[in-house]
């Protein structure tokens, strides 16, 4: 039976920090996720919301991290991310497109990367868990992580086919999730976007909802 080969490890940072993008250019957007449900969190009194966008003009075979640094004790109650991908241009030959996007947290340091042209988060493994096994007796080539990686709390991947003339090659997604996690002062908040196949425009919004105090 094959090995499983090592897949995306990621985690990424700064205070609002960009790195790991081998081409292209990475610029932060305005607009809010188009759904903020995450804002209406328990605890009507202190509950309080932030949002943020970034876009990377150009990811082609690379990738590009953003994070910035969490400046009082908190919980994050629920975070929407929306993520789409479009064509830059009609691509020469046919194929697929395929864009990761993460998010999780560094505790207590800024966030290490992974070398160009992906520039991965590089997640702790974590202590509270065993190796992941594989059962794949027909030996089918295989891609994953060794281990369950820590402090991850959204992992999107889009892929679409991209035909020659570019029809319904676009792809997006939308996620709401409610971690509940306690964040401390000089935690960071870390996003990943990385990219293989046919050239695309990547872009992702991001609604947190939170509340002050209760870090552990």
């Amino acid at each position: 039976m094959p090995e499983p080969i090592g897949r995306r490890q990621l985690l990424g940072g700064g205070a609002l920090a960009l790195a790991g993008l081998s081409t292209g250019a990475i610029v932060g957007t305005s607009g809010v996720a188009s759904a903020a449900t995450a804002a209406t969190a328990t605890s009507p009194g202190n509950s309080q919301s932030i949002s943020f966008g970034w876009e990377v003009d150009n990811l082609h075979d690379n990738g590009a991290d953003v994070s910035f640094e969490i400046l009082e004790d908190l919980v994050l109650v629920a975070a929407d991310v929306d993520v789409a991908t479009v064509l830059m241009s009609l691509p020469s030959t046919a194929g697929f497109q395929e864009v990761l996007c993460q998010a999780a947290i560094s505790r207590q340091a800024p966030p290490a990367y992974g070398p160009a042209p992906a520039g991965y988060l590089e997640s702790p493994i974590t202590t509270d868990f065993g190796k992941v096994a594989y059962y794949n007796p027909s030996g089918i080539a295989t891609v994953g992580d060794g281990a369950p990686l820590q402090d991850k709390f959204v992992s999107i991947i889009l892929k679409s086919w991209v035909p020659l003339d570019g029809t319904a090659s676009s792809a997006s997604r939308h996620v709401h999730t409610e971690p509940g996690m306690a964040l401390q002062k000089g935690d960071y908040l870390m996003f990943h976007m990385d990219h293989s196949g046919v050239e695309v425009n990547g872009e992702m919004q991001v609604v947190l909802a939170y509340e002050l105090g209760g870090g552990g």
